[in-house]
């Protein structure tokens, strides 16, 4: 045991304790539970440690010091000559009385952990538990069913149970009794069976005496909630009952008949009509002509004739056999079933169903097809009618539209005339409609039978049609609309140029001020010595590196630059969101530097399916949006904060957030209507929110705005993620071979492109560079053979498209060896018919590496020159 010290002659004390076994320490703080050995006349420190709740012990005092200690209530065990022996005993005692103390708090703290388990073990049972003492109070309630009952055991625990519960209960035997008399027969030791109604739930309930010690001290009640039970018990006797009254009150004629053809049992709402079921019953099928009035007529279910007793006679014969009876106006679909017991044949079964004003329903309908088909034909909008995805129905405005007669769209894919990038999205959504999901608002461009595109803006529901399931699309030829709306979306970018061209220009100057610095120096250091001294070669190098450097800077500003310039019919692929917002920051940074700290938190996250042109419209606009939020020289206070992670149901989130001026409240519900703006007179288009938020919907996105007066803005963009297809399983390579020495056509009207790539390849191909597209055809016709072709896409006279079609026709397995050089701004059309050729694209300026691997790949592969 350990024993805190207080008091005069501690190390007497310490010692004595130690040939005792104890340790023993100088007492600082005393604390609950500790033991403290007070000596001396330090009746202060008894009573504080007394006080904090130790237990302490006092040794060595006077009488006087004694008195005045056990009158202050401070002192457990006293004695004022104290001596090992005694002190052996008390702390003896006080260790005994502690260990009791732990066992006690053991034994409570397992009572209390029993209670728990019991308690967590009840609270999840079916099965609802109570105890209710004598005088009917609840002392225990648990179960998970309880709450099913609408009550918390809280909420009973305490209170009068015959009091809750006054209305009269059931008991097993059917008599009804109150609580009260129930409770008494329990407590004087009887077992009750119970069943009752509590808030609507049906009950068993078993209550049973509760004996301790062989004495009733209360009531058992063990509760099981079967309303499931009774449910279904009640339904099957509804069930049945229910059967019985559509037998009687629905359109049916219900026969059975024995072996000899006499009716055994005739029900149902149609044959009352006619007669009484108590007239028919005992009579042969053939005696109900005469009760009928007139002779019906028989056909099978393909319309062929029969006789009126095959109904009998195939059941009979066992057979079954399904056809229509007609009575005059009625008609009734009739199916005749043997009848078996035991695997013997007893008689058969007749259902007759009254089908008279389903076939006046189907002549009504084929009325309806036929003015459905004169509406669709008369409508000014375009409509088409698929099965699947081929056309049965065109009308003439559709067919219009798309430059066919309708006659030559019925049968053919709709797929057919979607164009190649919008494909799969057309068949995702013929999928979705046949789901009976309706499509709305959709626009899908179209290849118009001359080989022009359309845009078709339609809405798209399942209907039936020509008495199937069919698909109707219904819309209008949106071309030129759209059309203006590019131009729109075109001056809406050109107007962001106008903003982002100082900045621009400030990129590209800084790294080709020095790039032209640095090749100035080469220059000049080359023309001085002739050769380079050897001591210079270093610095040439260094000037070289950074001269290269920043040509990549510029490079990679154009690049931007390119992208953000796109056309808008620029095919949807998978776009990388972090990559776009990177060249978005670029074009903006010059905007934003001057205003505000750009703070980035890109997190890695799904390609989008989209336009990259087009989203980097979208964040370019919000970028300029939040750096005009903020006012010009106070960059170290404001921030701007881009942030990309994905959402709680697997969308791409993008924030732009500003510390700027904030949009008022009563501005916020205008701010992506077109031509509204915040910003003075003068000082943008008012189109950029709302195009942005246009290209963002039309990707299936949502873009939202947060916005508080004086703290800042927040947009939102929200994105679908692409559809990811399973990667390739690609196998290692083999060892490559020694490369070969490449035969390499260079074409492009640009003089310095053809020496650099001759410069690029020549150390390790044969370059032939050619400045004219017809110059290479009369290489290629005059036999001449090349392991890769390098055409620039825009040339005069003869594009680098047309050239590749004519190459192909005259040498088609130059089609693989076949890339070509681009600037980068070129007309759509040639990006059109660029994106259909698939030969690789190399941006100019080059990627020297990626060149030289290009022709290295296509110049080992084998030539055919058949």
């Amino acid at each position: 045991m350990h024993v805190c010290l207080a008091g005069p002659d501690t190390e007497r004390w310490a010692a004595l304790l130690a040939e005792l076994g104890h340790e023993s320490s100088l007492l600082r703080a005393a604390a609950v539970g500790q033991v403290v050995l007070i000596t001396g006349r330090d009746v202060a420190a008894c009573a504080a440690a007394a006080a904090a709740g130790a237990n302490v012990v006092a040794a060595d005092v006077t009488d006087e010091v004694a008195a005045a200690m056990v009158e202050a209530g401070a002192c457990r065990l006293w004695r004022a000559d104290a001596s090992p022996a005694w002190l052996r005993l008390e702390l003896t005692l006080l260790a005994r009385s502690l260990e009791q103390k732990a066992e006690l708090a053991r034994s409570a703290s397992e009572h209390r952990e029993n209670t728990i388990r019991l308690n967590a073990l009840l609270a999840h049972s079916a099965t609802i538990i109570a105890s209710i003492d004598r005088d009917g109070i609840f002392t225990f309630v648990a179960g998970d069913a309880l709450a099913g009952l609408g009550y918390q055991p809280e909420m009973l625990v305490g209170k009068n149970a015959l009091e809750l519960f006054a209305s009269l209960i059931t008991v097993a035997s059917g008599k009804s009794m109150s609580m009260g008399e129930l409770f008494a027969r329990v407590i004087l030791g009887e077992t009750m069976y119970v069943t009752t109604v509590v808030n609507g739930r049906a009950l068993d309930v078993r209550y049973g005496p509760l004996r301790r010690g062989g004495r009733i001290d209360g009531v058992m009640a063990v509760v099981h909630d079967v309303t499931e039970r009774h449910e279904v018990e009640v339904r099957a006797r509804d069930a049945e009952e229910q059967l019985r009254m559509v037998v009687q009150n629905t359109p049916m004629l219900l026969l059975a008949f024995d072996t000899t053809g006499k009716i055994t049992l005739a029900d149902g709402y149609s044959l009352r009509a006619i007669c009484s079921p108590a007239d028919v019953v005992g009579r042969s099928v053939s005696q109900l002509y005469s009760i009928f009035g007139q002779a019906p007529v028989v056909t099978a279910a393909d319309g062929a004739p029969q006789s009126r007793g095959s109904v009998v006679d195939s059941a009979l014969a066992g057979r079954s056999t399904a056809g229509i009876v007609r009575y005059g106006e009625r008609a009734f679909e009739y199916h005749t079933v043997p009848l078996r017991r035991d695997g013997e044949l007893v008689g058969g079964i007749c259902v007759g169903v009254d089908v008279t004003d389903r076939h006046r329903v189907e002549e009504a309908l084929r009325a309806a097809d036929e003015s459905l088909h004169i509406f669709m034909e008369a409508s000014p909008d375009a409509v088409g009618v698929l099965r699947g995805d081929r056309f049965v129905f065109a009308n003439r405005a559709l067919a219009q539209a798309l430059g066919y007669e309708p006659a030559e769209l019925v049968g053919r894919s709709a797929l057919d005339l979607v164009v190649a990038d919008e494909r799969d999205e057309a068949e995702r959504n013929i999928t979705r409609m046949a789901n009976r999901e309706v499509l709305r608002d959709v626009d899908r461009r179209l290849r118009r039978k001359d080989g022009s595109v359309a845009t078709l803006h339609y809405s798209g529901v399942n209907i039936v049609f020509d008495g199937g399931p069919a698909l109707v699309l219904i819309g209008s030829d949106v071309t030129e609309q759209r059309v203006m709306q590019r131009k729109l979306m075109l001056a809406d970018r050109m107007a962001s140029m106008g903003t982002m061209a100082a900045g621009v220009a400030h990129e590209i100057n800084n790294p080709l001020a020095y790039v032209m610095a640095n090749l100035s120096f080469v220059a000049e250091t080359l023309a001085e010595a002739g050769s380079p001294a050897p001591f210079l070669r270093p610095q040439l190098l260094e000037a070289l590196t950074d001269a290269r450097e920043g040509a990549e800077r510029v490079r990679q500003i154009v690049r931007d630059l390119k992208l953000f310039s796109r056309g808008d019919e620029q095919p949807r692929a998978a776009v990388d969101v972090n990559a776009v917002l990177e060249s978005a920051i670029n074009m903006a940074y010059n905007e934003i530097r001057h205003r505000a700290r750009l703070v980035k938190d890109l997190a890695v996250v799904p390609p989008v399916y989209g336009s990259d042109s087009r989203l980097c419209q979208v964040f370019v606009n919000l970028l300029i949006n939040a750096a005009q939020a903020i006012p010009d020289g106070a960059a170290a206070v404001h921030r701007i904060r881009v942030n990309t992670d994905v959402d709680s149901v697997g969308r791409i989130r993008v924030r732009i957030s500003d510390t700027g001026a904030g949009i008022e409240p009563a501005q916020l519900g205008r701010i992506f209507d077109p031509f509204f703006t915040t910003k003075p007179v003068g000082v943008g288009t008012g189109l950029g929110l709302s195009i942005s938020h246009q290209i963002v919907t039309e990707l299936g996105g949502e873009m939202t705005v947060e916005s508080e007066p004086g703290r800042g803005t927040t947009f939102t963009v929200l994105l679908p993620p692409a559809v990811q297809e399973a990667a390739a399983v690609v196998a290692p390579p083999a060892p490559s071979a020694p490369r070969k020495r490449a035969r390499v056509l260079v074409i492009d009207d640009e003089p310095s492109v053809l020496t650099a790539l001759r410069r690029t390849l020549g150390a390790q191909h044969d370059v032939t560079t050619i400045a004219r597209a017809a110059d290479a055809l009369t290489l290629v016709r005059a036999g001449n053979v090349f392991d890769a072709v390098l055409c620039d896409v825009m040339m005069p006279d003869m594009n680098g498209c047309q050239l590749y079609r004519e190459m192909s026709s005259l040498r088609p397995e130059l089609c693989r060896r076949f890339a070509f050089l681009s600037g980068g701004v070129f007309a759509n059309q040639a990006e059109g018919e660029l994106a259909g050729l698939g030969a690789p694209l190399f941006e100019k300026p080059f990627d020297a590496a990626a060149l030289r691997a290009f022709v290295a790949r296509v110049g080992d592969e084998e030539l055919s020159t058949s």
